[in-house]
């Protein structure tokens, strides 16, 4: 931002919602133990504005782009867009949350689908039988579902060593902005990872970004489709033939 427009928007943010943040209680929340200054509190909220852009419901970001960082050896940082807008997805109320500790939940496919709502990708190379494990997590600050999560350790199996895995995260309309920066920043927090390509899955008509590890054998393609964020792995396949494998995604 320009130094004339920050200091146009500074300009802008009226004294009283200052005065009402100043006041506002946070004994409750046990963050701040001493009232700010007003330039304090000017600045939190320009860069409140700055960051989020848009925001709907007083909460939630809807002006992003998703990324996966790449480091090379000298730590110089590429980012790859894995999507370049938004991404929510309207979940149904009622869905099941697994407690801390608890185990995550075993689904068919159709299962899934009937709980959510809506259809997820699946391959005809991929079992009927295939389990889907869910999970889900809450917002922090009301029981409102802000993500769902699927995880298919063998979603296509050929050989002991030949198989992919699956994940699929789902980032709710209503989700908090804690919830939402992991998928800004990519959900992928391993290290190491060494961008290969991105490839366009013509059938979906959505570009996957292909990278791989220094130090494992698999090959992840992550993409956005129908607003749903997607990780396919492949262990021990060529890159011809985890291409393959992806335009079998329907």
């Amino acid at each position: 931002m320009k130094k004339e427009d920050l200091s146009a928007a500074m300009s802008n943010i009226d004294v009283t919602f200052i005065e009402e943040a100043e006041n506002y209680d946070m004994t409750k929340r046990k963050i701040i133990k001493r009232p700010l200054s007003r330039l304090a509190v000017a600045a939190i909220l320009l860069g409140c504005l700055i960051f989020s852009g848009v925001a709907y419901a007083g909460a939630t970001l809807t002006d992003w782009e998703s990324v996966i960082s790449f480091f090379d050896e000298d730590g110089n940082e590429t980012k790859v867009t894995v999507s370049d807008e938004a991404f929510f997805k309207e979940l149904p109320d009622g869905l099941p949350v697994p407690g801390d500790g608890e185990p995550m939940i075993a689904m068919t496919k159709n299962e899934v689908e009937e709980l959510l709502g809506f259809e997820i990708l699946g391959s005809e190379l991929s079992p009927k039988s295939t389990v889907f494990n869910y999970d889900a997590e809450v917002n922090f600050n009301s029981d409102t579902v802000a993500t769902v999560s699927l995880w298919c350790p063998g979603f296509i199996s050929e050989s002991e060593t030949n198989h992919i895995s699956y994940k699929v995260n789902i980032l709710s309309t209503d989700a908090e902005e804690g919830y939402i920066l992991p998928f800004i920043e990519g959900k992928d927090a391993m290290g190491g990872k060494v961008y290969m390509e991105t490839y366009t899955l013509g059938n979906l008509g959505t570009d996957a970004v292909i990278y791989t590890y220094d130090l494992d054998n698999r090959t992840n393609a992550t993409f956005v489709y129908d607003n749903i964020y997607y990780t396919v792995s492949a262990y021990e396949y060529t890159l011809d033939e985890f291409k393959a494998i992806l335009n079998t995604l329907r």
